[in-house]
């Protein structure tokens, strides 16, 4: 009986000890990013793969929404202060070509993927333009999502990198908007 005893809790406890091993950080989403193959501003076609070399920011685009310029616009001044540190992307339900003249309109320093299915905006929960999501660079997976962005949502974004194997940066936020800012539903 006793042998049986100690091999239940020799059980109970390697089950447990796996759990905890595997459990995502703490305030973590960790859910799993979508697969997909999209054709991004630039001519290249992006993958999972691809845009989980290295932590990565992703924004998120409706085709047409007056708000995009604006979004486009703090993620660039975003994407400077990090030094090259963080990889940048945007994700519309533009068509390749319609991507590619937003990139050029609104000057932005990082590729647009054309997701016309939506199936990419759905699979990561983005409901509007200016919602984004930090990529965690070793499992691909959404290390978390943000409905619109803002001082706030910026600064979690920074204390979120290091705990999901990116790196520590501190940049002044006080030049972007303190209120939330979001646009057109998808």
């Amino acid at each position: 009986m006793k042998t049986v005893k100690y091999l239940l809790f020799i059980s109970v406890l390697t089950a447990a000890i796996t759990a905890a091993n595997s459990a995502p950080e703490e305030g973590c989403q960790c859910k799993a990013m979508p697969k997909f193959s999209l054709k991004g501003s630039d001519g290249k076609t992006y993958t999972q793969d691809s845009l989980t070399k290295a932590p990565t920011v992703v924004l998120f685009l409706k085709e047409g929404c007056p708000h995009n310029p604006k979004a486009v616009e703090a993620f660039n001044k975003l994407r400077s202060g990090m030094n090259g540190k963080v990889s940048f992307y945007a994700v519309t339900n533009a068509t390749a070509a319609n991507a590619k003249k937003m990139a050029g309109e609104f000057k932005a320093a990082f590729p647009i993927l054309s997701d016309t299915s939506k199936a990419v905006v759905k699979g990561f929960g983005a409901t509007r333009t200016g919602d984004f999501a930090l990529l965690c660079s070793d499992d691909k997976r959404v290390a978390k999502l943000w409905n619109g962005y803002s001082q706030q949502s910026f600064k979690e974004l920074l204390t979120a990198l290091p705990e999901h194997h990116g790196p520590k940066i501190s940049m002044d936020l006080s030049k972007f908007p303190t209120a939330k800012q979001s646009g057109c539903m998808f």
